[in-house]
């Protein structure tokens, strides 16, 4: 375990419900964007039966067309893309909670929208929304929960996007099984005004406040935070520029301008070469985490319980794939400041494996379909686990904690548009894949991209638990061959950590 900062208060007397409460209010966000995200499931099938009724709306037309629901449901994803790298450059210029405010009141536009389901139009303008605001959502809710706790539950808190997403998801597929289309509508819109509501008493992030220069406010967030008990997170941070002018200062005072500008040059490249390796791994985490092949088996979840040959509704399907996923995410916030990082994530790896292999072999083998026709089931449980305990939850987590403050402005958003990306890719292909190789070849290539994943974490991805931001940016440029302290003894701390944190 990462040996802890000196002078800091004992573990259970830095954990207060105020860090808690801003996260999970702020992640609510998230379960609104999770909400979203599953509204499709339960409601197309109905929407295409009630617009084939003559007047079953406030205007009649043509039915819902299977190539409009597919619309529908492409939407979100891509208006994601689009407002992914805006919404970076928003919190970094207006800080974290008045653009995660704004997105959520956007998000409930977007809901109200589409309660007038009757106009195929709305609904699409509808489905944007929501896409633009998940974007912000996902971009800001994770930065401003890992800044808000410290050190000992930033891990547990930073997994809270992905739990609100499984709980999203579990509370739309069980609401749609009771609610009709309108009601379930409504019944989403109300939850981000519920959550702008209960966000707007929270407080702006103390790091964003100090690296604005607003020290005394900064202060006053930290203070009722609770994260001003003699922690070294408490002593206000400089800014990467901040540091950097300062050194150069420095320079000018006791060398020559010559030598200043060589010391700057090193220093640049320096600073360049741990941004462009946690971009790396940021980035391809984010395109497993969707080409892992998650959002096809929630696609196919419907069809492999039919082919188990189990009396179960689709309905009930979705809601106990939902219940699962919820359940095993809520094990990876238990788990993280515990086992750490890596070994959740190769675990993880290990898995979505050894499940889409298992698919692989069942629907390619007729004589085991007939002999085995629990095994989908099995699988498609251990894949959920697995990625829920690890790649999904985590991926998010590391980007707040590898990214360098001075970047994240255009980072954050670059590696949430590389996320919804490669969800819309799957999203768009994996459905004519299978049509033309057959389910047993598209899972094949999914147990390829886990493997994948699997070795590109183990070989390259570093332990980040009990460290600080600094200390991860000294590790990143060791790594890479470079050193990245500001001062000859900046990393003294990050030495001694790294011995007994399993630091890759």
């Amino acid at each position: 375990m990462a040996k802890r900062v000196e002078g800091s208060a004992p573990v259970k007397d830095r954990i207060h419900w105020q860090q808690v409460a801003a996260a999970t209010i702020a992640n609510l966000s998230t379960l609104c964007v999770g909400c979203a995200m599953g509204w499709t499931a339960p409601v197309l099938p109905e929407l295409e039966r009630l617009l084939e009724q003559p007047g079953a709306g406030l205007v009649e037309g043509e039915p819902l067309s299977a190539a409009q629901g597919a619309w529908i449901g492409a939407l979100l994803p891509l208006g994601a893309l689009a407002g992914s790298l805006p919404a970076g450059f928003l919190t970094h210029r207006y800080g974290r909670r008045l653009p995660l405010l704004a997105f959520g009141a956007l998000l409930c536009l977007g809901w109200l929208l589409l309660l007038f389901h009757e106009w195929v139009s709305l609904l699409m303008v509808g489905r944007l929304v929501c896409g633009l605001a998940s974007a912000g959502v996902t971009t800001i809710a994770p930065l401003y929960a890992e800044e808000v706790a410290a050190l000992e539950i930033r891990g547990a808190l930073g997994t809270l996007l992905d739990l609100m997403l499984a709980a999203g998801l579990l509370v739309v597929y069980g609401l749609g099984i009771v609610l009709p289309v309108r009601w379930l509508t409504a019944a989403m819109a109300a939850l981000p005004l519920c959550f702008c509501v209960a966000f707007f008493t929270m407080p702006e992030s103390p790091e964003y406040l100090r690296g604005r220069g607003k020290h005394d406010e900064a202060q006053r967030a930290a203070a009722w935070l609770r994260l001003d008990h003699g922690s070294a997170e408490l002593v206000p941070v400089l800014t990467e520029t901040q540091q950097l002018k300062r050194q150069q200062q420095r320079h000018r005072d006791g060398q020559g301008q010559r030598w200043e500008q060589g010391q700057r040059s090193v220093q640049a490249l320096a600073e360049k070469k741990p941004t462009a390796r946690a971009c790396i791994l940021v980035f391809s985490l984010m395109a497993f985490q969707q080409l892992s092949g998650i959002d096809a088996i929630l696609f196919y979840t419907v069809d492999i319980f039919q082919e188990a040959g189990t009396s179960i509704s689709p309905q009930l399907s979705m809601v106990i794939t939902g219940a699962i996923q919820f359940v095993a995410t809520g094990f990876s916030s238990v788990l993280v400041e515990n086992a750490g990082r890596r070994p959740l994530m190769i675990s993880s790896g290990l898995l979505m494996t050894f499940s889409h292999l298992t698919l692989a072999v069942h629907q390619g083998w007729p004589w085991l379909q007939l002999a085995a026709g629990w095994l989908p089931l099995v699988a498609i449980n251990l894949f959920l686990i697995g990625f829920a305990v690890g790649l999904g939850p985590l991926s998010w987590l590391l980007i707040a904690e590898l990214l360098p403050p001075g970047d994240k402005r255009w980072a954050v958003g670059a590696a949430t548009s590389v996320s919804w990306l490669a969800c819309a890719l799957m999203t768009g292909f994996f459905d004519e894949f299978v049509r033309l190789f057959g389910t047993s070849a598209a899972y094949w290539v999914l147990g390829c991209i886990c493997a994948a994943y699997t070795v590109f974490v183990t070989a390259l991805l570093p332990e980040t638990r009990g460290l600080t931001g600094h200390q991860i940016q000294c590790h990143l440029s060791r790594q890479g061959g470079t050193s990245c302290c500001i001062s000859s003894g900046s990393c003294d701390n990050v030495q001694g950590t790294d011995q007994t944190s399993g630091h890759v």
